[in-house]
C-alpha cells in the first residue's frame, strides 16, 4: 500500500506526500544505507517502493487511478466473503456500472 509505504494518510495533500517522501526517502537511500552498512536488496527494495509510491500518490490523474483500484480490491474482497453490504458502499468509490459488471459474475460464479 503506498498510503502505508509513505506514512500519509489516503486524503493527504500533495504537500503532505511530498514531505512524507523526502523524509522517507532520505532515510532508506542507497547511499545512506551504504554508509550505515546496509547494502542488502531490502534496503533497496524500500528505497524503489518509495519512489513508486511517489510517482503515484503525486500526480493527481496516477492518484485518482490508484486509489479507484484499491477500492475495487476491498469490493472484491468483501464479495468474496459474501459482506454484500460493505461491497456496494465501495460502489460510490468505484462507479455503478463497473462494480456491476464485477459483483454479478462473482455473485453467480
Amino acid at each position: 500500500d503506498f498510503y502505508k509505504a509513505l506514512g500519509v494518510a489516503t486524503n493527504a495533500s500533495g504537500d503532505a506526500v511530498k514531505a512524507a517522501y523526502r523524509t522517507r526517502v532520505k532515510e532508506c537511500h542507497p547511499d545512506a544505507m551504504y554508509r550505515k552498512g546496509d547494502t542488502s536488496d531490502a534496503a533497496l527494495d524500500e528505497f524503489y517502493l518509495l519512489e513508486e509510491a511517489y510517482s503515484v500518490l503525486s500526480d493527481p490523474g496516477k492518484r485518482s487511478t490508484y486509489d479507484q483500484g484499491r477500492a475495487m480490491k476491498r469490493m472484491v474482497a468483501w464479495l468474496d466473503k459474501g459482506d454484500w453490504g460493505s461491497a456496494m458502499a465501495a460502489v460510490g468509490k468505484v462507479g455503478r456500472a463497473v462494480a456491476v459488471d464485477i459483483a454479478v459474475p462473482l455473485a453467480k460464479g
